[in-house]
């Protein structure tokens, strides 16, 4: 996605409730990836969950590093 008035870019992760049902780890992995890319791609990343994952990504955010889950938004769809 790309903030245009902001002129930054953001990376989109949406995750299923299957997804982060059966694989929290594979989820956590891809709130952090965008990291590693540098600030020059990727100013922050948001991540799309159903009402029903909230809570649960919700806890895997929390256990990020604080230099990345500052950078990390988790929208409901």
């Amino acid at each position: 996605a790309y903030d245009y008035r902001n002129r930054f870019a953001y990376a989109v992760e949406v995750e299923t409730d299957t997804e982060v049902k059966a694989h929290p780890e594979q989820v956590k992995h891809n709130m952090m990836k965008w990291k590693s890319l540098g600030n020059s791609c990727f100013h922050r990343c948001h991540v799309w969950v159903s009402e029903q994952s909230y809570d649960r990504v919700r806890g895997l955010w929390e256990s990020l590093p604080e230099n990345i889950c500052d950078d990390v938004r988790i929208r409901k769809t």
